[in-house]
């Protein structure tokens, strides 16, 4: 879904925000370090939340990935069980779409 590569575009994102603020870091570029940090404030301070909806939604794949697999459930079972997965994620996914701009902030212009 369009919201599910966007989730996984703007994890991206906070990964390649934190990963460049270490690069500053070690290698003592404190000003820049400052300058970078405030200028991706929002990726940064959510890049903990971006990790555990990954989790989440790693957990929610591989539930599915159960059902469909379990030779104990009916189709109609299975069905059930992994639509009500999907709401789950799409659920998790339309939350992270509405925080996004927050997220961004002015980052998103460049």
């Amino acid at each position: 879904s369009g919201y599910q590569e966007e989730f996984y575009q703007l994890s991206r994102e906070a990964d390649t925000a934190y990963k460049t603020m270490k690069v500053y870091e070690d290698l003592g570029q404190v000003a820049e370090l400052e300058q970078y940090a405030e200028s991706h404030k929002g990726l940064l301070q959510n890049r903990p939340i971006l990790q555990n909806i990954k989790k989440q939604l790693n957990s929610l794949y591989n539930q599915s990935l159960k059902i469909e697999g379990d030779k104990d459930l009916s189709p109609i079972e299975k069905r059930k069980s992994i639509d009500e997965i999907n709401q789950q994620r799409n659920l998790i996914l339309n939350q992270v779409h509405k925080m996004r701009k927050s997220i961004l902030g002015k980052e998103e212009n460049e």
